[in-house]
């Protein structure tokens, strides 16, 4: 691609890292365009770059710099471009994810056990024995010695299965729906 035709995703690019520094660095940014200014430089930018992208190779060597001449600029006594988007809220600091892990039964046997990660559990106080999940109704801890060993999800086989403590099986949502209070399922 020819490197002129990146000069508006530049541009654009530059406003908004510039807007994003002096936020970091504790400076307000204040939007100094009235909706109506800020739609019609964002429709410049739109109909510029479009533009570039629809001429052939020797066309847009004679023309990148009209088309770049129209993009709205900025100079040192300009205020700073507004920002367009709301940045997305970081994401949650544990995740589920699946394990496969290759074990050895007690008769010798080789086999997949799947496992979850990512799932936090406090094993302290807790005997030894499997325990449901704070969070995830069908997810159930190994605890060992008042340690977490293994996590494990409970199958999803076509319907919401979770983890009944008093049996200590997992279950179908649909014979006791009020058995997990959260209600949240990895599956």
């Amino acid at each position: 691609m020819n490197p002129n035709k990146l000069a508006p995703l530049l541009v654009i690019i530059s406003c908004l890292f510039s807007v994003s520094i002096q936020q970091e660095q504790g400076n307000e940014v204040k939007p100094e365009l009235t909706t109506k200014e800020q739609d019609k430089m964002i429709s410049q930018s739109t109909t510029a770059f479009a533009q570039l992208n629809s001429k052939t190779p020797d066309q847009t060597e004679t023309t990148d710099d009209n088309l770049v001449s129209n993009l709205p600029h900025t100079d040192s006594t300009d205020h700073p471009v507004p920002i367009f988007f709301k940045p997305a809220p970081l994401s949650p600091e544990y995740r589920p994810y699946i394990i496969q892990q290759q074990t050895y039964t007690n008769t010798g046997e080789l086999i997949i056990e799947n496992l979850i990660g990512g799932v936090p559990f406090d094993c302290t106080y807790k005997p030894t024995g499997h325990w449901r999940d704070g969070q995830y109704c069908d997810i159930f801890h190994a605890c060992v010695f008042g340690r977490q060993r293994k996590s494990y999800p409970c199958p999803f086989v076509g319907e919401r299965t979770y983890f009944d403590e008093v049996s200590r099986r997992c279950e179908f949502a649909r014979l006791n729906p009020n058995a997990c209070a959260s209600n949240l399922f990895y599956y």
